[in-house]
């Protein structure tokens, strides 16, 4: 069996207000994917020119690797890719809710692996990216398709160590 993650609040049995971790996390999750995309289109330019335009060939494997690589990465080490931190949101295993309020943890680099994995499956296909936008649009969570799946959540970094 593995040890979950130590809990985000630095009081271990706390949990944290719903409404504070949820405020306004659909509007950044779009503006963190719009950062990420424009990081990861300037990292593909990089590549291609640093080939010597050869990568053109394999673009679309290019683009997938290191976008893959990209949010795996940065899931892994801070929880969060570049955007998302820049916007101050936070991906996190949302474990209870009693009430108004939730337990949650640190996301892992297993968890993280996973769920870059649905995350660029689904964004191959219309009807997944749909029910995801979907699902963020209109859900109080404002959680994805592969965080529903996951059992994780895109929440605000500040009501983390504001609770």
């Amino acid at each position: 069996m593995f040890e979950p993650a130590p809990l985000l609040d630095p009081y271990p049995n706390a949990l944290i207000r719903e409404d504070r971790l949820f405020a306004g996390v659909a509007g950044r999750r779009f503006l963190a994917w719009a950062i990420d995309s424009i990081a990861i289109f300037a990292v593909t330019g990089l590549v291609v020119i640093l080939t010597g335009f050869l990568a053109v060939f394999v673009l679309g494997f290019v683009w997938l690797g290191i976008g893959f690589l990209y949010r795996w990465v940065g899931l892994s080490r801070h929880s969060a890719t570049w955007g998302m931190r820049v916007v101050g949101l936070t991906l996190v295993n949302r474990h209870e809710s009693r009430g108004n309020t939730v337990a949650m943890t640190v996301v892992e680099r297993n968890t993280a692996f996973v769920h870059t994995l649905v995350y660029t499956v689904s964004m191959a296909f219309v009807l997944p990216q749909l029910l995801s936008i979907g699902l963020i649009l209109l859900t109080r969570e404002h959680r994805s398709l592969s965080d529903i799946l996951l059992g994780t959540a895109s929440v605000n970094q500040d009501a983390l160590w504001l609770s």
